[in-house]
């Protein structure tokens, strides 16, 4: 049985976004996040390897083939959804271009699984309303 393939597609996506300078013009480098600082003012993204399943168990056993969803939050203040929407289509775009995962050690393929939003939310009860949108993308890795 292969370890987990979450660390390396992490990092991958990590890599891919800050390099992106499309993004970069919106978000820089430096707030694109594993672990957000406290007190980090908007706008972010926060990227988190999701569920990880086995994808080849055809073959009689777990050889390490794994599907990994990633998922990228998008934080904003900016009042609308101007800003998160924008970030998140960004955030997409890159994430979908198989150069994303060059790096990745096994990339087989990545699909786009969904784009959601919450609504907005006082998160620290100042009157301030924060905005996000969480993008998820699978990534096979074999």
């Amino acid at each position: 049985m292969a370890g987990s393939h979450v660390p390396a597609v992490v990092d991958a996506a990590v890599d891919a976004l800050r390099l992106d300078s499309t993004l970069a013009g919106q978000l820089t480098a430096a707030k694109i996040y594993t672990h957000v600082p406290q007190g980090t003012d908007p706008p972010y993204a926060w990227v988190l390897g999701g569920e990880e399943l086995p994808w080849a168990m055809a073959f009689g056993d777990d050889a390490g083939f794994r599907q990994v969803d990633l998922m990228v939050t998008v934080v904003s203040t900016y009042r609308g959804t101007v800003e998160v929407d924008e970030l998140g289509s960004l955030v997409l775009d890159v994430l979908l271009e198989d150069a994303a995962w060059s790096n990745l050690v096994g990339y087989a393929q990545v699909e786009f699984v969904r784009n959601t939003a919450l609504p907005p939310t006082d998160l620290l009860t100042d009157g301030v309303m924060w905005f996000l949108r969480t993008i998820v993308v699978r990534v096979f890795v074999s």
